[in-house]
């Protein structure tokens, strides 16, 4: 039922205003950790690249009916840049610390 999922485990800099931003919208359906639990171990790019380096980040899953068409793409990279935009301005995101913090 979610038309974009929110994955991330310890470091919450950029899931975690991302899903108050996308919360406030009533015609989208946004999982936290949805449809994947990035909190299990499930795959290594997000832990090793990001996390263990103390790198702000965050896995985004967009429906894939959603943007299966240039159409629907250009529609998300547009909305998600609105949404990330002001949260990557934030120079506190850029100090780096590990993913237990």
């Amino acid at each position: 039922p979610w038309q974009i999922g929110v994955l991330w485990h310890r470091d919450g800099r950029v899931a975690r205003p991302l899903l108050e931003r996308l919360a406030g919208l009533p015609d989208l359906s946004v999982g936290d950790n949805e449809p994947y639990n990035a909190r299990e171990p499930v795959g290594y790019t997000m832990d090793v690249h990001a996390g263990q380096r103390g790198y702000p980040h965050v896995l985004l899953e967009i429906r894939q009916d959603l943007v299966d068409d240039d159409v629907g793409a250009a529609y998300w990279a547009e909305f998600l840049h609105a949404y990330l935009a002001e949260i990557l301005a934030d120079p506190f995101l850029y100090t780096l610390r590990k993913d237990d913090a």
